[in-house]
């Protein structure tokens, strides 16, 4: 488990939405989520960053409504 944006997320689909960024082209977002898992340092987004996450997130799948959720109310 990892923190992201003040939700506890599993790690497996954080590493999950880097794929799907870096199979898209947002190579920065993902390597930021790749770099805080090996690190084990809790994710902050950017605005942009939030935006790009929050289109992946749009019907978010099992475990992530609650990230999805935190991110609208950042922006």
């Amino acid at each position: 488990m990892i923190d992201v944006e003040g939700v506890t997320v599993p790690r497996v689909l954080v590493m999950q939405i880097a794929d799907t960024l870096e199979r898209d082209g947002h190579f920065e977002t993902a390597n930021h989520l790749l770099r805080c898992l090996a690190e084990d340092t809790p994710i902050e987004l950017g605005a942009a960053d939030k935006r790009i996450v929050l289109v992946l997130l749009e019907d978010p799948p099992a475990g992530l409504e609650e990230l999805r959720s935190a991110l609208l109310r950042s922006l």
